[in-house]
């Protein structure tokens, strides 16, 4: 009697293991995500400098984008990234935790000579447009079979956005 039992549910996990879906592989191409955003804090911090004696007359709110670079000037650490390493750090953590990225794998480029050893059919590459001090990110998701979107978000919101897409 216990044979009849086990025999249909190991039938049934070995269905269910073969319907499973395939390991998907998001690449975030980081080091050109924190390259950019130095070079933002460097050009910030040279425009809030040239613009100084301008800044200190009208104001800042009053000198068209000095808010923004006001902002990034300030966000901008003495590691000069103005805290991307920071929000990549959170948007793994935030890649792990998540439900839906269960099946999702992020792997993080650190230089412009890392490789990803992935099925071409299961990777998809995720660009932040990292700004520095902004409450949202902007980020672009291209897959396999020219799929691509382009959305913004807290690195929750990219993690919860990007698990979504890849797995429908």
């Amino acid at each position: 009697m216990m044979h009849r039992t086990i025999v249909p549910l190991l039938l049934a996990a070995v269905v269910l293991a073969g319907c499973s879906k395939p390991r998907q592989v998001v690449v975030l191409d980081g080091w050109m995500a924190q390259d950019l955003a130095k070079k933002t804090c460097t050009a910030a911090a040279q425009w809030m400098k040239d613009n100084k004696s301008l800044v200190a007359r009208r104001g800042c709110a009053n000198v068209p984008g000095c808010p923004i670079l006001s902002r990034q000037t300030s966000s901008c650490t003495a590691g000069g990234d103005g805290g991307y390493h920071a929000f990549e750090q959170s948007l793994a953590a935030r890649f792990a935790a998540e439900e839906g990225c269960a099946n999702v794998a992020l792997v993080t480029l650190k230089t412009s000579k890392d490789k990803v050893d992935a099925d071409a059919d299961a990777r998809w590459q995720l660009m932040i447009d990292y700004s520095p001090g902004a409450s949202q990110q902007r980020w672009n998701l291209a897959g396999p079979s020219s799929s691509y979107r382009q959305s913004a978000g807290t690195a929750a919101d990219i993690a919860r956005g990007v698990c979504q897409l890849v797995n429908s």
